[in-house]
């Protein structure tokens, strides 16, 4: 856009994360987590991630909550691209 000579506007970007940023952190910590079943990814090993929880300190119903956001969100898309295929 900038090089076509347009100036980007600020209401057109996402808002910055805040809060999320530990969530995200943790999700990133243990995307590799998988639980597998011949119909492919059937959802996080939420282990791991306990362990992890605990070890930040961080109410343990509060980060599972958030991290289903993001694993029910990951395994909606990855649905959506093996129906294309």
């Amino acid at each position: 856009m900038q090089k076509a000579g347009r100036e980007i506007d600020s209401a057109d970007l996402p808002p910055e994360l805040e809060w999320e940023n530990e969530i995200w952190r943790l999700f990133e910590r243990v995307r590799t987590q998988w639980r597998f079943s011949f119909k492919g990814h059937e959802g996080l090993d939420y282990n791991p991630a306990i362990k992890l929880i605990e070890h930040y300190g961080w109410d343990l119903d509060w980060a599972l909550e958030l991290l289903q956001v993001i694993e029910s969100t990951v395994m909606e898309e990855r649905s959506k691209q093996t129906a294309k295929e």
